[in-house]
Order: C-alpha cells, then structure tokens, then sequence
C-alpha cells in the first residue's frame, strides 16, 4: 500500500519485496501447523472415543452373558 503513497528506491523495493515474501512464507508454515494440530488433537479424541466406546461394548456384552446365565438357571 506505501508504494503506492511513495516512490522508494529500487533497492528498499526489494528489501519489501523479501520482507513480503518471507512473512508469506512464515504464515503459509503456521497455516500448516494449525492445520496439522487441529487434525491431530481430531484423531486423540477420535482415538479416545473409539477406546472408551469399546470398554463400554465389552461391559454390555458381559452383562449380557451374566444375565443369561442367570435365566439359563430358571
């Protein structure tokens, strides 16, 4: 936007330039890195779920079992 306002001389344009382009670079990395944890805290949670999700399946099946055991018996 200053260039616009102001003629700089070519080499500051550059420095800018390097200024500009590093700092595009530097956003792009965190854009990836908030991209990569966002992702990986998703899959912890997935992975929790999914483990708790099972101990829960298994206490039901075992409950199931006694109490068919329990009717077996009547």
């Amino acid at each position: 936007m200053m260039e616009n306002a102001i003629s700089l001389p070519k080499e500051q344009q550059e420095e800018l330039a390097n200024i500009r382009s590093n700092t595009s670079d530097i956003m792009h990395k965190v854009g990836y890195l908030h991209s990569e944890i966002s992702e990986r805290v998703a899959l912890l949670e997935a992975k929790a779920e999914y483990g708790k999700l099972q101990r829960l399946m298994k206490d039901l099946e075992n409950k199931e079992m006694d109490l068919d055991k329990k009717f077996e018996k009547i």
